[in-house]
């Protein structure tokens, strides 16, 4: 309305309630309040009208539409303060501003309070600080933390990003309150429309200071309509602005800046910091009762336990100078790794989660040279795993989690020849596990030990001394499947039921296999190469039963290859794989019935450094184009891929990869690795509030 005044005069009749003397203990004096309005001329809009008062604990908010008389509120006596804010645009909160502050003392038996509107009225310091110019739009920007934002060109990305890339401005109203009880009965009075994180918002509004009584909130969103789930973020509260800190406001001549807290439960904080190393990515965050162990990188090459006290933040050295850890293994309650203390070489050791519990099991290869312990497998209530030793080479050893129950099982190479040095993995079948060894005579076959300890050949699947190269097992439909070569036809799909062995596949190429494989949808998924000169490496199926292999997706059309590579399967069975289609590597969603999508497509996947399922979402650290490693969330129903926030402050890379943990208190960690010259750093964050 331009600056034209705007003026109206609320007429108060204050009815004082008679107090008793003696009896029950008095109440607070409260006055009933008649605000009286005639028709608003010249206002097209409401009118905001909020009062409150310290003294007598009491605050209001209303919104007065132009028509609207004979208002009527109970207030209590004391000293209060009042506010009234009008808008004349089009839509909420646009167009001129018009303000208006005054404080009075609530008593006796009438009394008139004359408010009067104007756009000079914005101008008080109660209102708005002498930084910003009330008749300027807003820019907003939520961000996970203030402590980098300097000026209007400060950004919240990175480790800085807010939970919201979308926002509306909510006035909010209530009736007569205790101060206390605000939050609770409060509703929406005003609302705006949907503006974008960083955008010119056409919106005015007064930011107040830590004494005024009007409560603006932001409604956050995580995508850029401001469509689906959303939350409120307390940030403008101007009520607590003195004694927290939670907004930093600029104004660069054409409009103001406002930068708030907005922190969503997927926000990431800091809780741990400390010297890295760029070849270290072990987490394995493991829970022992209450306790929780994790295995995070020192200066040197490789890993050492910690405890996490996550009740204060603080994480603890469980084996200082330890390194090198690479296997990890819950058991019972206690943790096995492998550590190399610096005297021992790397050996088997073991923890409960305290420093006295923390020890070396067993010196398996005494003195300095290392057993280097691997491969650990839960079987017949004992952990198996491969062990090396100077008499008897890297065969089959197990533990009870006691020294003296730490022993080699069987010698399947005899003498000093590693009988399980071409093992890449133990899968039990049958109440059996079974395992790629080497007795010296047959090569490398598929051998089973049973729960008695007694190591046996299953099939000479290539007789003779050269061995069939086992690889790949995996127990499915009832089958034991894995890829062989039977010195006839190349490496193929084989399976074992017990007492049959079968060959599934007949490819042309003699080492048509690449990347491993897995199940979906009832079927075996993998990634081959035909050698039939119509596809190149491209993504199979099989049905675990039939003698041939069937295309499933041929995501790099004709003879060149897309060379899928699997990650991770979710728990609805959908995979999540890269593959290139001709541009470049690009990141797929393989869903349960076997169809396949772009998930963010056009960008080029550098690498997808780790994936967990965790409150029923999937998050994954991921980064694209050869830029920052960030945490996303992927939504396998909508093929959506939302960016949450990044994970490192600079010198990001793809490698060390970044790692998820879950702890006791069932809460979800990362970890990740950074460099900032001179040195690596890493990083432990905790998803969640503040």
């Amino acid at each position: 309305m331009n600056n034209r005044k705007l003026s109206r005069i609320f007429s108060f009749l204050l009815l004082t309630l008679a107090l008793s003397s003696c009896g029950p203990k008095k109440s607070a004096p409260t006055t009933q309040a008649k605000v009286f309005l005639g028709a608003l001329t010249g206002f097209s809009n409401p009118v905001m009208l909020y009062g409150g008062s310290i003294e007598a604990n009491h605050t209001f908010a209303k919104k007065i539409m132009p028509t609207e008389n004979d208002i009527v509120l109970d207030l209590k006596q004391g000293a209060w303060k009042f506010y009234a804010l009008y808008w004349d645009g089009a839509q909420p909160f646009e167009g001129n501003l018009s303000c208006f502050a005054t404080e009075t003392i609530i008593e006796g038996e009438n009394m008139d309070v004359n408010i009067t509107l104007s756009q000079t009225g914005c101008n008080d310091p109660a209102l708005f600080p002498a930084s910003l110019s009330p008749q300027q739009s807003f820019i907003f920007n939520g961000c996970s933390t203030l402590s980098d934002v300097v000026d209007e060109n400060s950004l919240c990305d990175l480790m800085s990003k807010g939970h919201g890339e979308s926002y509306r401005i909510i006035f909010p109203q209530w009736s007569p309150s205790p101060l206390e009880l605000v939050k609770d009965s409060a509703t929406a009075a005003i609302t705006s429309n949907c503006f974008n994180k960083g955008a010119i918002s056409n919106i005015k509004m007064p930011i107040g200071s830590s004494e005024t009584f009007f409560h603006p909130l932001v409604v956050s969103y995580e995508n850029s309509n401001c469509l689906g789930e959303f939350k409120e973020t307390r940030a403008l509260h101007t009520f607590s602005k003195a004694v927290n800190l939670d907004t930093k406001e600029f104004n660069n001549g054409s409009n103001n800046f406002l930068f708030f807290i907005d922190r969503g439960p997927e926000s990431l904080k800091v809780i741990h910091t400390a010297i890295g190393n760029s070849c270290d990515e072990k987490f394995d965050m493991k829970t022992i009762g209450t306790k929780t162990v994790f295995f995070g990188p020192d200066t040197n090459y490789g890993s050492m336990p910690y405890v996490l006290d996550e009740v204060n933040e603080v994480v603890t050295e469980l084996a200082t100078g330890n390194e090198n850890t690479y296997y990890v293994m819950k058991y019972g309650n206690q943790v096995l790794f492998n550590s190399d203390d610096g005297t021992n070489g790397s050996e088997l050791w073991i923890t409960d989660g305290t420093i006295p519990g923390t020890y070396m099991l067993k010196d398996i290869d005494s003195g300095a040279t290392a057993s280097t312990p691997s491969r650990f497998k839960l079987f017949n209530g004992f952990v198996y795993f491969v062990a090396n030793t100077a008499g008897a080479g890297m065969e089959l050893w197990k533990t009870d989690g006691t020294n003296t129950g730490t022993i080699m099982v069987h010698d399947l190479y005899a003498g000093a020849y590693s009988g399980l040095g071409s093992v890449s993995e133990f899968v039990l079948y049958n109440n059996e596990l079974y395992f790629a060894g080497d007795d010296g005579a047959t090569g490398t076959e598929l051998y089973k030990v049973d729960t008695s300890d007694t190591v046996s050949l299953v099939q000479d699947i290539y007789t003779g001394a050269t061995g069939s190269q086992v690889s790949n097992l995996a127990n499915f439909n009832g089958k034991l499947f894995f890829l062989a070569d039977d010195g006839v036809n190349g490496t193929e799909l084989h399976s074992w039921d017990g007492s049959t062995l079968t060959m599934h596949t007949s490819f042309t190429s003699p080492t048509p296999f690449s990347g491993g494989f897995t199940t979906a949808a009832g079927k075996i998924v993998f990634s081959a190469n035909a050698g039939d000169s119509v596809y190149g490496q491209e993504l199979y199926e099989h049905d675990g039963v039939s003698a041939s292999a069937t295309l499933l997706h041929d995501i790099f059309t004709g003879t060149d290859s897309s060379s899928p590579t699997f990650y991770k399967k979710l728990p609805n069975g959908g995979i999540i794989l890269k593959a290139n289609n001709g541009s470049n590597n690009q990141l797929y969603y393989l869903a349960p019935d076997l169809t396949l999508n772009q998930i963010y497509p056009g960008q080029e996947v550098s690498n997808l450094e780790d994936m967990i399922t965790y409150d029923g979402k999937t998050y994954m650290i991921l980064s694209f184009n050869s830029a920052e490693s960030k945490l996303y969330k992927f939504d396998p129903l909508s093929i959506n891929l939302i960016e949450r926030q990044g994970i490192c402050p600079s010198g990001c890379m793809s490698w060390p990869a970044g790692k998820f943990g879950v702890s006791a208190r069932g809460k979800l960690y990362i970890k990740k690795v950074y460099y900032s010259s001179p040195d690596y750093f890493y990083n432990i964050f905790r998803m969640g509030p503040l």
